[in-house]
């Protein structure tokens, strides 16, 4: 049954709360002034496993909350991550930012790349 209505609401909805679900965290983060207990590592991990989900929910072009839900979960992945190697690591403010800027760009270049990519073999019939 396909009621785009509601798809579009609950698609919406799920994207929101999926992403800012990491908003708690980084706020206890913030107020604590130490990210223990918090691997940086399965951050990390998090933050690329968006890349795929961005490149997926784009090609099969769900609706518009859907198409950028991985991309803001990833930033905010990103910003947690930072906190842990600003926390954890001792990390200069500078030191962070230097780091997660370039993922971010690194990550948000395969990510277009694989959409420019899965839309030219689907347009071929590849699957």
């Amino acid at each position: 049954m396909d009621v785009p209505v509601a798809e579009n609401i609950l698609g919406t909805l799920g994207a929101v709360c999926w992403s800012i679900q990491l908003l708690p965290q980084i706020i206890i983060n913030y107020r604590r002034h130490n990210t223990e207990g918090l691997q940086g590592s399965m951050m990390l991990l998090w933050a690329a496993a968006g890349v795929p989900l961005g490149v997926y929910n784009i090609v099969e072009e769900f609706n518009v909350a859907l198409r950028i839900q991985p991309q803001i979960l990833t930033a905010l992945i990103l910003v947690t991550w930072s906190q842990c190697l600003y926390y954890g690591k001792n990390y200069s403010v500078t030191k962070c930012i230097a780091t997660v800027a370039p993922l971010l760009l690194i990550f948000g270049g395969i990510e277009t790349g694989l959409i420019f990519a899965v839309k030219e073999a689907k347009s071929h019939n590849l699957r």
